[in-house]
């Protein structure tokens, strides 16, 4: 009987190891990937893996075997690791279904999915959606003071050590701050790790211990769940008990009191109170854990990562302390913890940031996703579908094909390279695609405060110079063992090398122009898997390589000192830097992501509505420009939202006129298409254009003195100029103002005004001029005439129809010309001053709203007004005038205003911004903007009192959109007109 039971046993025996022989020989011989090198042991068993993994050198070992084998190689049975440039955007960036590993992230046990440990990319983002706007860079801010005083610990910690010159071991210190900064972020509530400078509970101790189980029951999810992540072994307290429990506890408070703050917490239980269906409080509980920990984890690292290499690189901590010391010159940087804002100023820095993730980044293994039906190409080799194809962030940040020569070195300038856009797509801390770090803003805010504040404030060296840091890759990567010595700097440069200012005083006519920023918004689609980060950093090199052209934009407007030769009372002047190539980019355009759940495919079928946003939603400036104070001369706003970008500009109107401003889209839009096509080049552009004296020369040579008190009324107006107000104007606060509508005007009670836009198709812009032109003139009407006196008639007839009228009351339409065509052939028509002048043309209130009146006689009106000022003798006398004025204030108060009567239209027509290309690698419709709206109308109703309507650039089709303020009434009354149905139609 024994010996029957032994024979059987052996039987067994000899069959499981004839299948495992059989199944390692499939594996390595007959696999569709056993032609791709690796290990011989990783094309039988994950085995191979699973030990490099415990072993903590998974890192090393992936760049090692692409260093022998090329762009790839066999990991694992199933598993390619992918060092193609292709790698990341094929990979991480497309919808491919992640490999099981994933599953490990249901954390404490499996009950709790999140995000993370969803496979199916559609059923990821619909579960990311409800919880990714609260990690909104705005919504991280909102806890920026909080974040400070966390961090403000960690520098006490640091003080301490520097006066007791007793090492410190900055890896611990970096993660007891980090995990109490997420927890402050996320729920309100630090750890207080980082306030008892101790691991509470050995909850830090517990995770490490952990991570390398964690990262191999990845590949054994069934173990992984019956040992540690069950409800049983996770109501015990073990591995991430104090993290959870904190959690759950702070959730419950937040429960209790959800309005205290709009922290992370807050915002997700808002979500999950009006969608329930869609969010649970356990999906709650498990993504404020899993950001504590990984968010931990990421800022440990970053901050050691970039230490350890500014320390090894002295060169490069002093230049960025040069740069933090030229900042404190101009009294910036004052608070203990730098803000967030200061420290992304600091470009250097950032640089150095970055460079330190590159070469030593927080993620251990490689990113696995699963081959699609039909296979993936990459390069000239297919995989077939259900292979795991991985990107390792080790890998590819030390890929020579990627990076260059000098892959492996220590260089931050390589970030300010013309061609790091294009490079930009091989950095991937955070990850890429559907399955991006989604805490990554705010893991940047830690690390850009922390960096920037340890640099100004303290110097740090090795304790050995010689020693090496150590540490284990795991999935996160955290080093330890490599205690340095603090020192406190003792005081600040008082003195830094600063710049010598240019000052440009400004031309007569910039003084016509009101301190208003018109800011305008181009809407440009954004192509599927370009990250909104990676085009708002094309826009940014674009808009630096702007201001490198033309310096005077990275300049302020203000008030010109009485000392400049030949001062006005009132008299402004642009004031600027040189700007250097390899200097700061530009912090006059801002990144945004509104909160608003619009995706932009939304805003193409509503026609991209002016009121889908908020005007302080889209711009970061205010209207009205403080010049008393100093304003930017540029103001910018890129705002992503899902499928596009909403990038919103506008320059303080002394500074440019609408000409000058589409002159300048243009500069920046051709440079943005030249980052992406990665053409090094910059042309140079005339200095002539940017010239304010220009104009003065021209006079010099071309015109003549004129008697102001002689001069014709209709000249004055040219300027914008009644000489009859002008004796009545008043002193104010040292400017001279307008007398404003009084309280008793109709004005009053117009109701509250919204912006529409409206469409005049091809044929209909066909047939208008056409009828406009069947009436006799010695000068043809032209579309511009005909567009402003269909809008001029049939909108002053809605907003008049329930005002009582009087006799011999007079309508004034006030319409921009831009004079530099007739100014004088020594004027080039890029100029970028001012030389929009003002046309103002009259008829009589009761003929204009008659139903007799036709368009074509109001057209005519504006022809003919518009002929008798657009010539080179009135525009010269016109400037003549100008300069005469003994004050600007007069000028500058001289901003069009008027009664229920007046309406001053500004039309863009003959400009081409719709045609303008920032690239079609970043974004869709060939890189041009597929909408163009201006932000001003109601402000500008509001402000001055006077109707405004502003013609947008015509369109690649020849149609015609335009844009009024109005209330409800006065739209429905607009609707109902004959004139206005026969040719127009509103649109949004």
């Amino acid at each position: 009987m024994a010996v029957s039971f032994d024979k059987t046993v052996a039987t067994w025996f000899v069959v499981a190891a004839l299948l495992i022989i059989t199944l390692a020989a499939y594996r390595r011989f007959f696999s569709p990937i056993s032609d791709v090198p690796g290990p011989f042991g990783a094309s039988v068993t994950r085995l191979w893996q699973v030990f490099h993994i415990f072993k903590g050198d998974n890192n090393l070992q992936a760049i090692a075997l692409h260093e022998k084998h090329g762009q790839f190689v066999r990991i694992a049975p199933n598993e390619v690791s992918i060092c193609h440039p292709d790698g990341p955007r094929l990979i991480l960036q497309a919808p491919l279904r992640k490999a099981e590993w994933y599953r490990m992230f249901t954390i404490p046990d499996y009950r709790f999915e999140s995000p993370m440990s969803t496979l199916d990319p559609k059923e990821k983002i619909e579960r990311s959606k409800w919880l990714r706007p609260g990690y909104n860079l705005s919504n991280i801010l909102k806890s920026e003071e909080y974040i400070s005083k966390t961090i403000g610990h960690l520098l006490d910690w640091m003080d301490k050590y520097a006066e007791s010159h007793e090492p410190m071991h900055l890896d611990k210190f970096f993660t007891y701050t980090a995990f109490d900064v997420a927890g402050e972020a996320i729920f309100s509530q630090p750890y207080g790790f980082i306030t008892e400078g101790r691991d509470i509970r050995g909850s830090i101790r517990n995770n490490e211990i952990l991570s390398p189980v964690a990262a191999v029951a990845g590949f054994y999810i069934w173990i992984y769940i019956l040992i540690i992540a069950n409800p049983i072994v996770s109501s015990t307290g073990m591995g991430m008990g104090h993290l959870f429990d904190t959690a759950q506890t702070a959730m419950r408070k937040r429960m209790q009191n959800p309005d205290a703050r709009f922290d992370l917490a807050a915002h997700w239980f808002r979500t999950q109170e009006r969608n329930p269906d869609r969010l649970s409080i356990r999906e709650i509980e498990t993504q404020a854990t899993l950001s504590v920990g990984a968010a931990a984890d990421t800022v440990s690292c970053a901050l050691q990562s970039f230490v350890y290499h500014m320390i090894q690189n002295p060169k490069s901590w002093q230049r960025a302390r040069d740069e933090v010391n030229e900042a404190q010159a101009r009294r910036l940087y004052q608070d203990r913890v730098v803000s967030f804002k200061d420290g992304q100023n600091m470009r250097y820095l950032q640089a150095c940031i970055k460079e330190a993730m590159r070469l030593f980044g927080p993620t251990g293994m490689g990113l696995p996703r699963v081959a699609p039906k039909g296979g993936l190409t990459i390069g000239d080799r297919h995989f077939p579908e259900g292979v795991i194809l991985s990107v390792h962030s080790h890998v590819i940040h030390k890929s020579t094909e990627c990076w260059g020569p000098d892959a492996r070195e220590w260089n931050p300038d390589r970030w300010f390279a013309d061609d790091i856009a294009s490079k930009e797509k091989y950095w991937f801390v955070f990850g890429k695609g559907y399955n991006a770090c989604p805490g990554q803003h705010l893991a940047n805010v830690q690390i850009s405060k922390i960096a920037a504040t340890i640099v100004r404030d303290y110097d740090i060296v090795q304790v050995d110079p010689t020693n090496q840091w150590k540490w284990k890759a795991y999935f996160n990567l955290v080093p330890h063992s490599w205690p340095v010595y603090i020192k406190k700097r003792k005081g600040y440069p008082s003195v830094a090398m600063e710049q010598t200012a240019i000052h440009i005083p400004l031309s007569p006519l910039d003084h016509i122009a009101p301190p208003f920023y018109p800011p305008f918004s181009l809407y440009l689609p954004i192509k599927s898997g370009v990250s909104p980060t990676h085009a708002f950093c094309v826009l940014h090199e674009g808009l630096h390589r702007t201001f490198v052209q033309l310096p005077w934009l990275d300049g302020k407007v203000q008030q010109c000192s009485p000392d400049t030769l030949g001062w006005r009372p009132g008299q402004l002047e642009i004031v600027h830097n040189a700007v250097d190539i390899h200097g700061p980019r530009p912090y006059q355009l801002k990144f945004n992501e509104p909160k608003q759940p619009i995706r932009y495919g939304e805003l193409q079928e509503s026609a991209f509505p002016i009121e889908a946003f908020a005007y302080e939603n889209l711009i970061w400036a205010p209207f009205v420009a403080d010049i008393s104070k100093g304003c930017e001369v540029f103001v910018a706003q890129a705002n992503f939202i899902p499928g596009g970008c909403i990038l919103t500009s506008a320059i303080c109107h002394p500074a440019s006129d609408g000409t000058g401003f589409a002159h300048i889209l243009k500069y920046w839009a051709d440079n943005c298409n030249a980052v992406q096509s990665q053409r090094v080049e910059r042309t140079a552009l005339p200095p002539v254009i940017s010239d304010r004296r220009l104009l003065e020369r021209i006079w010099a040579e071309e015109g003549t003195d004129v008697s102001l008190q002689e001069t014709k009324l209709e000249t004055w107006r040219i300027l914008g100029i009644d000489p009859r107000h002008v004796l009545s104007l008043k002193q104010t606060d040292h400017r001279v103002q307008p007398e404003r509508p009084s309280e008793t005007s109709p004005t009053v009670a117009r109701g509250v005004a919204k912006s529409a836009v409206f469409y005049i198709s091809p044929a209909n812009v066909t047939t208008l001029l056409d009828d406009c032109n069947k009436m006799p003139g010695t000068t043809p009407v032209s579309v511009n005439d005909a567009i402003c006196a269909l809008i001029w008639r049939c909108l002053l007839t809605a907003r008049t129809a329930k005002l009582e009228r009087k006799n011999g009351e007079q309508a004034y339409l006030g319409l921009a010309i831009d004079g530099r065509y007739n100014f004088s052939p020594s004027l080039p028509p890029a100029y970028l001053g001012n030389f929009a002048l003002g046309n103002m043309s009259s008829l009589p209130l009761s003929d204009l709203v008659s139903p007799d009146i036709t368009i074509a006689s109001v057209s005519r009106t504006i022809r003919d007004s518009a002929s008798d000022i657009n010539t080179p003798g009135s525009l010269m006398t016109a400037y003549t005038l100008a300069r005469q004025i003994p004050d600007f204030r007069l000028l500058l108060a001289q901003a069009p205003a008027g009664d229920n009567y007046t309406m001053w239209i500004s039309s863009l027509l003959p400009l081409p911004i719709p045609s303008l290309c920032f690239g079609d690698s970043e974004f869709g419709n060939g890189g041009k903007p597929e909408a163009v709206r201006p932000l001003m109308g109601v402000q500008m109703q509001q402000l001055l009192g006077l109707d405004f309507c502003i013609i947008l650039p015509k369109g690649a089709h020849g149609g015609v959109e335009f844009v009024a303020s109005m209330s409800e009434d006065e739209m429905a009354l607009l609707l109902e007109h004959r004139d206005f149905d026969k040719y127009v139609m509103f649109v949004s």
